[in-house]
């Protein structure tokens, strides 16, 4: 049996936004004082349409008769309020998108490669793109994409590690040797091109020093840096 809506729950299941309007109330008085609303039945592509505000104005008189609903002014308003509605939110994420895209292009470069070689690195794996880093990485909301800027070198391997838990999980193919050698890379501030062993070397020092624990670092971050150091050694691919 197919189930049927009514204007009443049309009614009931709207936004707080849009209950809040004057126009809302006045729908709801037109519904109050027509029977021919309080009867009116229709299936779900007929509700769809109206929740979407899907109907032209243009395209009304054909709506009335193809769904068998009454003719009456409260159709109208009703999607001329719920497309206003749509829009605004529309407009909403849209300034949200931009805001955010644009905040992750100010993170400093070696952040972005980083973060681009692994979403890279993922669509190999899928063939296509890349749903777990978007998960991991692309933040929803601009208060999480402003907390990247105050991120510390360990907040992000802390990210990364969580990030490769994930991977492996969903993919058995995936290769921890790539992986390790895009950490390594971003451990010790490197590009991912037109590297020397004298830079590695350079930059081992410089990070060492900065993070040693005799000098007040971080012994955690100063292990990972040295594991970084050790590993693009031992496996000898990183050297030009």
């Amino acid at each position: 049996m197919k189930r049927s809506y009514s204007i009443g729950r049309l009614l009931k299941y709207q936004s707080c936004e849009i209950k809040k309007s004057s126009d809302f109330k006045y729908l709801i008085n037109l519904y109050n004082h027509s029977e021919n609303l309080k009867k009116a039945r229709f299936g779900k592509k007929c509700y769809s349409l109206l929740q979407k505000a899907g109907i032209l104005p243009e395209n009304l008189d054909r709506f009335y008769h193809f769904y068998k609903i009454p003719r009456h002014s409260f159709f109208p308003l009703f999607l001329k309020l719920k497309k206003e509605h749509i829009e605004k939110i529309n407009f909403k994420r849209k300034e949200k998108s931009e805001y955010i895209l644009k905040k992750m292009r100010q993170m400093p470069l070696n952040i972005q490669n980083f973060i681009k070689n692994l979403a890279n690195y993922e669509k190999l794996l899928t063939g296509k793109n890349c749903p777990i880093w978007i998960e991991c990485f692309y933040p929803k909301t601009k208060k999480k994409v402003n907390s990247y800027f105050n991120y510390s070198l360990l907040d992000w391997l802390k990210a990364v590690e969580n990030y490769l838990q994930l991977l492996l999980k969903k993919f058995k193919k995936t290769d921890m040797r790539q992986i390790k050698r895009i950490s390594a890379y971003f451990i010790l501030d490197l590009p991912f091109s037109n590297n020397s062993i004298e830079q590695l070397k350079t930059n081992f020092r410089l990070l060492s020093k900065k993070y040693h624990p005799d000098h007040g670092g971080d012994p955690e971050v100063f292990k990972k840096i040295k594991d970084a150091f050790d590993f693009l050694i031992k496996e000898g691919i990183y050297l030009k």
